[in-house]
């Protein structure tokens, strides 16, 4: 039944709570990052009061968000045995979608990674970390125990990561591609594996590095060793992030104040919605914003690890572990991007940074975790 007594009675407020925390905060910075005074949205006029939103990205990720609440609400409504009989199918659908946008996607910035339906654009890849994270928790829950792995339990593990981080890979998304890759790893951690094989993985991995690094697009090249020295290429490949560290710095222990950051209202800094958001908020907010924004990421994947350590099946476990692990990647990596400590790779700040695709997404992920957590007590 999809509305039940027991789902309301059991509904986790303070997970809800530290999910719709941080992209308010985002708002608020998106709204400094997408300011724009000559494009306004009028929401009310009249003779008395008007109210204009003077930055297009924030009123859109405003809807974003509202979709995605709804959303993540409907989903948590939808029994957990749902998405583990249906996983493989949600997973093949995922993989249709990512051979129909390298077929018919539409390409934008050198990079085809959406498709065009008129009226909606839709990021497949995005939508293909939550499939592969299901698709795994299934497989993995339903022919393993919690053991060592071995080898011949590897493989089919393995071609479920492969086959979409190929096709997302190849759009080109290395980003993204990686982000499907590391909840997948996190979960066959989780589940245990021979030391032996860990070992082999790793230096097969180490290895594979070298035929990898040919396999790269150009522009990701130059962004991997802009990393080490980004005044190779000052108004190239090294312009991000020498601009992003420039607005991290410039911010100092008080910040610029709102709507006050040189480096984004003088639009030097790339990319500020969305990759870059972070820096915003350094330079504006400064060193108390900072960690103001990471001690609401502690809260979220807090919450998100004691459900996992109260979830009554090994599926549910390994979904949430996939899921919590997606939100910390989500966070590391942009946060190591802003200050020159990783190359960048395009990963948005989860929940925070511009993108409707990116929002929905994660609500839906966010939404699965929280039926686990409604239902923990009296659900497998």
């Amino acid at each position: 039944m999809l509305l039940d007594r027991r789902l309301i009675t059991n509904f986790d407020w303070k997970l809800v709570l530290s999910i719709i925390l941080i992209p308010l905060m985002g708002l608020i910075v998106l709204y400094s990052a997408g300011y724009n005074p000559l494009e306004t949205v009028t929401l009310i006029d009249g003779n008395l009061f008007n109210l204009e939103i003077k930055s297009i990205p924030a009123f859109k990720q405003f809807i974003y968000l509202t979709a995605g609440m709804i959303i993540m609400v409907i989903v948590a409504l939808i029994p957990t045995e749902f998405f583990k009989k249906y996983a493989y199918l949600f997973y093949f659908i995922t993989i249709l979608l990512l051979i129909t946008l390298m077929l018919y996607g539409s390409v934008s910035k050198g990079s085809r990674r959406w498709i065009d339906f008129g009226i909606l654009k839709l990021q497949p890849s995005e939508f293909a970390k939550l499939a592969t994270m299901i698709a795994m928790a299934k497989y993995l829950s339903s022919n393993t125990t919690k053991s060592l792995l071995d080898l011949k339990h590897l493989f089919i593990p393995l071609l479920l990561v492969f086959l979409p981080f190929i096709l997302i890979v190849t759009e080109p998304d290395l980003g993204t591609s990686l982000a499907v890759m590391f909840p997948a790893v996190a979960m066959i951690l989780f589940i245990g594996i021979k030391l032996r094989i860990l070992l082999t993985t790793f230096i097969l991995g180490g290895l594979s590095l070298i035929p990898f690094w040919h396999f790269l697009a150009p522009y990701q090249k130059r962004r991997v060793t802009a990393l080490f020295n980004p005044d190779f290429d000052p108004l190239g490949a090294g312009y991000h992030i020498i601009q992003s560290k420039i607005a991290v710095g410039s911010g100092g222990l008080w910040g610029k104040g709102f709507l006050m950051g040189t480096q984004t209202q003088l639009l030097f800094l790339p990319e500020h919605t969305t990759d870059f958001v972070f820096s915003v908020l350094a330079e504006e907010w400064a060193f108390i914003g900072f960690l103001l924004i990471l001690f609401l990421y502690f809260v979220l994947l807090y919450r998100l690890l004691s459900i996992v350590v109260k979830c009554n099946s090994l599926f549910t476990s390994l979904l949430c572990i996939g899921v919590t692990s997606y939100i910390f990647f989500h966070v590391l990596v942009p946060l190591g991007t802003v200050i020159g400590l990783l190359p960048v790779v395009g990963i948005p700040l989860v929940l925070f940074s511009y993108g409707g695709s990116s929002m929905l997404s994660t609500m839906v992920s966010l939404g699965v975790i929280l039926g686990i957590s409604i239902r923990k007590n009296f659900f497998k």
